[in-house]
């Protein structure tokens, strides 16, 4: 295809997208941060997911997050994630895999198709670290990993970037081989010590922030006296704390108050069965600009569900896609030459 009429569209594979930034906390960071201000200002749109869901494997599921977000370059597009819990066991790749395709929300024209496995981490990983900056005391020297998975590896990286006094990390995992060389794997990417132990509680106790990714549970294990007073507990995954747990905190935060609320989540089943009120559960968006406190007393305990918005994945992605183009990255892919039909 030739011509002034040809359209194209950029692909990026995950080593154009790790090139192009997806991996830098800083730009991450400021990505979903301006996210959480164009959502809190009413200038993003994040609809239900769309989920297929599949009983062949534990959390075996296709989910399309579509979202768009509005400012100066209005970005619109929808992540493609699918998710099988027996991927890392049977085959040696990530539980969840993605796709980003992102358009041009004036004219409905694609722009790109981006790896999206990499963004999906790092766009969670940077909403906790983005909690942590206003919930965290930012004095926290002790950090519980809950979970030797993918999704904690971008969580440490933007936990430390935030909180530069996270030296002590405490490890668990149920498969006590994999936290082993989990820990040794990002003990030497970030040069500080991570211990393995033998249950969730010795992880917990006496943290000063507690991050869980696990398989996601609907079994809650986490109990309100693991929780030392002042911690701040991110959940990427949405029910390793028990009910009492949730209900005993001073403070609960998400990134979507309205949608977790209503979601197959620990705080929305609590909101559901009438035990939590729905407006005992702030909007991160609402305290990063301002319009809502963040941690108002040293010693609360502060829980943050991490609950996933695809604006988040666009706005990393479209991050991601300002740099290619600058550096023409990827491949620049025709789709088609004059339209068929017009």
């Amino acid at each position: 295809m030739t011509g002034a009429d040809t359209l194209r569209m950029r692909v990026l594979a995950q080593e154009d997208v790790i090139r192009c930034g997806a991996t830098d906390p800083a730009a991450v960071l400021a990505a979903v941060r301006e996210a959480f201000l164009l959502k809190a200002a009413g200038a993003a749109i994040e609809p239900a997911p769309a989920t297929v869901g599949l009983d062949a494997a534990p959390g075996q599921r296709m989910v399309a997050h579509a979202g768009w977000l509005g400012g100066p370059t209005p970005v619109g597009g929808v992540k493609w994630i699918c998710a099988n819990g027996d991927n890392p066991r049977l085959r040696g790749i990530p539980r969840a895999n993605a796709l980003v395709i992102l358009s041009d929300p004036e004219t409905g024209l694609p722009r790109a198709v981006v790896e999206g496995t990499v963004i999906s981490a790092m766009r969670t990983a940077g909403a906790t670290a983005l909690a942590a900056t206003v919930l965290a005391r930012p004095r926290s020297t002790r950090l519980a990993v809950i979970g030797a998975g993918v999704a904690n590896r971008s969580q440490l990286a933007l936990l430390r970037h935030v909180l530069p006094k996270l030296r002590e990390v405490r490890l668990y995992d149920i498969d006590a081989a994999r936290a082993r060389q989990w820990a040794a794997d990002e003990g030497a990417r970030h040069q500080v010590e991570i211990t393995p132990v033998t249950s969730a509680y010795q992880a917990v106790r006496d943290a000063d922030v507690v991050v869980c990714a696990t398989a996601d549970s609907v079994t809650g294990y986490v109990e309100p006296d693991w929780l030392a007073p002042g911690v701040f507990v991110a959940g990427v995954s949405h029910n390793d704390l028990t009910d009492a747990a949730v209900l005993a905190a001073d403070r609960l935060v998400t990134t979507d108050a309205e949608g977790t609320s209503t979601a197959v989540t620990r705080i929305g089943r609590l909101c559901g069965d009438g035990r939590l009120e729905r407006s005992a559960v702030d909007d991160l968006g609402a305290v990063v600009s301002g319009a809502v406190s963040g941690r108002r007393e040293p010693d609360d305990r502060i829980v943050f569900d991490a609950w996933g918005l695809g604006i988040l994945d666009l706005a990393v992605a479209d991050m991601v896609l300002r740099h290619a183009e600058d550096r023409d990255a990827g491949q620049a892919v025709p789709v088609r030459g004059a339209p068929h039909w017009r």
